[in-house]
């Protein structure tokens, strides 16, 4: 299995994931243009995509989804209150496939788990070929009982760590949209991140990927040093009990191979 990170920011969301003959993505939130030339920018072809699993329905994970259904011939999987969103915007009805507690698709057993976020739907996905698992979390306020039991255990994480709560407070977000962030239904800072992401190692999670890192509100040093600093307090040592790492906000990630 490999995964490709094209973007994560609150600017676009797109990850390319490979195992055997299939080719999914998740979110398309970036342009039809650049998912194509990081794609063929590491040997792959968008055409051989045929499934997109989408998170939710905000446009920075959706960006590109139209422009995918008009040109290739791909399936997208989703929870009924995303196919709800989307299919009157994008049309394409036949070609939608509502995602329960998870599906069989080609090679991949996926998971799929409901995440506390402010749009109506949202999942996490966790890929299984058989012998190695990727999990995909981001766009959350809060991790609970369930959301551990779905993910823990996976082999890679992408997991969010959105934001550092002094530079929110004192960033040009208007109180409102502050408030949303911070939520128990927006998304989670370093602080949090870190601390799902020890309990991830501890299940045996090798490797970590911290996305969704805010342009606005965090850096991506400062991310990786706070999840970093927890991990160590928890007696995770980098490097031999797991791999840290950011993806990329406005491009590609280096590829991940499992």
């Amino acid at each position: 299995m490999k995964i490709l990170t094209l973007a994560s920011s609150s600017a676009g969301n797109c990850t390319f994931v490979t195992s055997g003959g299939t080719n999914i993505l998740i979110d398309a939130g970036i342009t039809m243009k650049r998912i194509r030339e990081g794609l063929s920018s590491e040997g792959f072809d968008l055409s051989s995509v045929s499934a997109v699993f989408v998170t939710h329905a905000h446009s920075d994970h959706i960006g590109a989804l139209g422009m995918l259904l008009k040109h290739f011939r791909i399936d997208v999987y989703c929870s009924p209150e995303t196919f709800a969103q989307l299919m009157p915007k994008l049309g394409f009805a036949e070609r939608f496939r509502i995602v329960g507690g998870g599906v069989t698709y080609r090679d991949m057993d996926v998971a799929a788990c409901a995440l506390p976020h402010d749009c109506a739907g949202t999942l996490g996905y966790r890929f299984s070929d058989g012998k190695r698992s990727f999990a995909y979390c981001t766009d959350l306020g809060h991790v609970n009982s369930g959301i551990e039991d779905v993910f823990c255990g996976s082999d890679c994480v992408m997991l969010e760590a959105n934001h550092d709560v002094n530079m929110l407070r004192r960033g040009p977000y208007p109180p409102e949209l502050k408030r949303r962030v911070l939520s128990e239904y927006g998304h989670l800072s370093n602080e949090a991140g870190g601390a799902f992401a020890a309990r991830l190692a501890a299940s045996g999670t090798q490797r970590l990927i911290l996305g969704h890192i805010s342009e606005q509100n965090n850096l991506p040093r400062l991310a990786r040093d706070t999840v970093g600093a927890i991990l160590a307090q928890n007696g995770v040592r980098e490097g031999s009990d797991a791999e840290l790492t950011c993806a990329v906000q406005r491009g590609k990630s280096r590829v991940v191979e499992l």
